[in-house]
């Protein structure tokens, strides 16, 4: 029998795509980065977004290549970048409205809520679709007065 992550295949293309194309993404960001960490070595705020960015990257790439291999443990590492992930957008959104005096841009801010939307929504995917094995541990029990 096959090793299954998802219960449908479909999912399992899905979240392998968005892997990668947020592996893509949080790269490019990283590399962009390390480029202006080495510009400005003594910026605070430079090594807290380089630090964020890279955790965030290889989160995505250990997820990733469990997705890809099928692991037990793919769904949990899942959860834990999205929610991770979700947590650093939050942070950062409540973060910039507070430096900004409670001004922020609305493309900023619609741009933030729908990446929320679609966390929330992976989470959700994630969750409901994962496979379950049936476990017949207790099939003998059935019919019973041993409740």
């Amino acid at each position: 029998m096959k090793k299954r992550v998802f219960k449908h295949r479909s999912i399992h293309i899905f979240v392998i795509l968005i892997g990668i194309f947020m592996l893509v993404a949080f790269g490019a960001a990283l590399y962009e980065n390390i480029a202006d960490f080495n510009n400005h070595p003594d910026s605070v705020t430079e090594s807290i977004v380089l630090f964020f960015l890279g955790s965030i990257f290889l989160v995505n790439l250990i997820s990733l290549i469990l997705v890809i291999i099928k692991s037990s443990k793919s769904i949990f590492l899942l959860n834990v970048f999205y929610i991770y992930f979700l947590l650093v957008l939050i942070f950062g959104f409540a973060g910039n409205y507070i430096n900004d005096e409670n001004y922020i841009d609305s493309s900023y801010m619609i741009v933030n809520i729908l990446f929320i939307i679609v966390l929330a929504s992976l989470i959700f995917l994630i969750n409901k679709f994962k496979f379950e094995k049936l476990r017949y541990e207790n099939i003998e029990a059935i019919g019973t007065q041993n409740d």
